[in-house]
């Protein structure tokens, strides 16, 4: 199994948190990573991606549909991938899939997983628009080898 986890790209300010929208500079840096994304894609090893599966708040919503757009893919909102519900439903939600999944959501969770699949905190946390994709063979701490890793925002 492949698996990206996508940070959303920056957002403003609103209320309720869960309503915050992209930026302008938030969506046009999300454009020029998801070029180089779908262009790194191409020349690695990772399956192509089957499935994206988003928080259902409004910025990872957003990001999500850009991945979608430029991938082919369909979108899927999970709730389990909300800021509020943390690893393990994040956990629990890649135990259900198979394949190459992209997951989009917040911090800290995204960081996180990278950090127990990998163990290895020693990793930047992912910026708003950063990504990172593994090859999780099984699930549990240590089991993901780095594909790619793309912690900083374009």
């Amino acid at each position: 199994m492949w698996v990206t986890v996508w940070r959303h790209g920056e957002a403003g300010p609103a209320s309720p948190d869960r309503a915050r929208t992209l930026t302008p500079r938030g969506e046009s840096s999300l454009k020029s990573a998801i070029g180089v994304f779908a262009q790194t894609l191409e020349q690695s090893e990772a399956l192509p991606v089957e499935r994206i599966v988003a928080s259902p708040w409004r910025r990872t919503e957003q990001t999500a549909a850009l991945l979608g757009r430029k991938l082919g893919i369909e979108i899927e909102l999970d709730p389990r991938l909300a800021p509020d519900n943390g690893v393990a439903s994040a956990a629990e939600l890649i135990s259900e899939l198979d394949g190459h999944i992209m997951l989009v959501g917040h911090q800290p969770t995204v960081s996180d997983l990278l950090w127990y699949w990998l163990d290895n905190s020693q990793l930047p946390p992912l910026s708003p628009g950063g990504w990172a994709t593994v090859s999780l063979p099984c699930h549990g701490r240590g089991m993901a080898t780095l594909s790619d890793y793309r912690a900083a925002i374009f």
